[in-house]
């Protein structure tokens, strides 16, 4: 009985903790009904009449985020932070306990995926319908800033080699276990560039950002504080339809999320011309030279790789486009592997001719081989941002045109590179 009472202290003390960090009261019957089952059950526990199932452990976990081993007493932990690290070095914790549903269920999600399990199980584990569900759900704790990713794991050598196989300024390589999804690993990637960001960009600088769900992680990993009185210029604007990913977009949720660091955003014109005519066009044509010929000149540009092959993380255009405007996607793959700043570019990093150079404003890849010459002397960054061995084709086409001078990538894309 004593070993049951023990338990009962423990668990009124983390309730009470719990309340004291929210700042409100939190009952018996509270705990009880996120745990679907009675007060009076409830209440059995914490007076040491009775104990709760092996199945109720990993939500008592949960709600009081803390681990399993600490909620039994094993060992002495931080009863207000959940926190876990992996075979590859990676550790996170949470930032801000919370008993909503999505909000628990996201950290649940991060913490079996971290682990390495497969998304059958952990769509099993959290009673989800489909891998979809999982992503809204990890998506959840990064928007609501729930966890904070205390540790990355970096692959050194494999990094070295590249730099030196490559010639680049700088490459970040980070570990990543192969059950991992694609989104998640962009994520990773994400706090990967913000860390970069945090640790290059200066008070007064001037930030180019391309479009893709790569450049979309860091924008949204960024925090208040981590940029401040700097000016951030799309590096090309299109009629893509995912408005969230596309670089004006960025532009604006990066001004509008740091607006009180002082942070400016210049948005490109829509590209297309079709409904203006007269003083409209060239409008649209003086601003689009002004703010493109502004972005020519930025201190550190944020690029993402897009690949014709695969359709594996949200925002490819190519989809899109060809659907939308009647490109031939198939003509085009045939001839190139992949796109920069929506430059079809083939192996050899050499554009490739195509209908859909009408359908953007952007800078030319020429601006950017620009940017990295001007690297060795003025200290100008343009940095690479891609994920998986998919996009081995299209960053080597990268490195071959020498479009970027940093490189942010994870291991199996790093592994790929350095034996393709």
């Amino acid at each position: 009985m004593g070993e049951l009472n023990q338990f009962g202290k423990r668990l009124e003390a983390l309730r009470k903790k719990k309340a004291n960090e929210l700042g409100r009261r939190i009952t018996q019957a509270e705990i009880a009904e996120e745990l679907k089952i009675t007060p009076a059950a409830y209440s059995a526990w914490e007076t040491g009449r009775t104990r709760p199932t092996i199945e109720a452990l990993p939500q008592l976990a949960r709600i009081f985020s803390i681990s399993i081993d600490d909620l039994l007493g094993y060992e002495l932990g931080n009863a207000s932070s959940l926190n876990s690290k992996t075979e590859f070095n990676l550790s996170w914790s949470l930032r801000r306990p919370s008993l909503e549903e999505p909000s628990w269920k996201g950290v649940e999600a991060w913490r079996l995926l971290v682990q390495g399990k497969d998304i059958e199980t952990i769509k099993s584990e959290l009673g989800a319908h489909s891998q979809k569900e999982v992503e809204q759900y990890l998506l959840g704790v990064i928007y609501s800033d729930t966890i904070n990713i205390d540790h990355l794991a970096r692959n050194n050598e494999m990094a070295t080699q590249l730099q030196q196989k490559f010639g680049l300024k700088k490459v970040e390589v980070i570990s990543m276990h192969p059950k991992w999804l694609l989104r998640f690993k962009y994520i990773i990637l994400g706090e990967a560039a913000r860390l970069y960001f945090k640790s290059q960009v200066n008070i007064g600088w001037r930030v180019g950002i391309s479009g893709g769900y790569a450049v979309s992680r860091l924008v949204y990993a960024l925090r208040p504080g981590d940029c401040e009185s700097i000016h951030v210029y799309p590096l090309a604007t299109s009629p893509i339809e995912d408005a969230a990913i596309e670089a004006n977009s960025l532009v604006g949720a990066l001004s509008y999320r740091h607006f009180g660091h002082n942070v400016r955003g210049y948005k490109l014109p829509f590209t297309s011309l079709s409904n203006k005519v007269g003083s409209e066009i060239s409008r649209f044509q003086q601003l689009s030279t002004q703010i493109l010929s502004l972005a020519k000149s930025v201190d550190i540009a944020f690029i993402g790789l897009g690949d014709f092959e695969h359709k594996v993380v949200p925002g490819n255009w190519p989809e899109q486009i060809a659907e939308k405007f009647g490109v031939d996607l198939e003509l085009l793959r045939n001839a190139a592997v992949g796109d920069i700043l929506y430059h079809p570019v083939n192996q050899d990093g050499q554009p490739v001719p195509s209908e859909i150079d009408n359908l953007f404003r952007s800078l030319e890849l020429e601006d950017l081989r620009r940017m990295v010459e001007w690297g060795e002397q003025q200290g100008q960054q343009v940095v690479a941002i891609a994920a998986g061995n998919q996009k081995m084709r299209i960053a080597y086409a990268c490195l071959k045109g020498k479009y970027a001078n940093v490189f942010i990538i994870d291991d199996e894309l790093a592994g790929a590179l350095l034996t393709g």
